[in-house]
């Protein structure tokens, strides 16, 4: 449950940084 909401907060910050979103995803998975 924490880490699915963690995962949705970073969604939303990688929303507002696209040139950061496979980085974030990268490390998110």
């Amino acid at each position: 449950m924490a880490l699915h909401k963690k995962l949705k907060g970073k969604i939303e910050v990688v929303s507002k940084v696209p040139l950061r979103n496979k980085n974030d995803l990268s490390l998110a998975y």
